[in-house]
């Protein structure tokens, strides 16, 4: 014979939580990415500006000349 019906919702209540436990944490991880790559796209867009700053302080020295 199959299973009782309180055995039935106590499984699947204990499935729910474990897949609220689950998503709890997936959505921890995708909000520590997102800040990571926040944070390397603006060092990233930090280098580039440098760069393009230098090059044309560069640029302006040596026509100048």
């Amino acid at each position: 014979m199959g299973a009782s019906s309180p055995e039935i919702e106590r499984q699947i209540a204990q499935t729910r939580q474990h897949l609220d436990a689950n998503l709890s944490v997936l959505e921890h991880r995708a909000a520590s990415t997102a800040k990571r790559v926040t944070r390397i796209a603006v060092a990233i867009g930090l280098g580039v500006a440098a760069a393009a700053a230098a090059g044309f302080a560069v640029f302006r020295l040596v026509r100048r000349r």
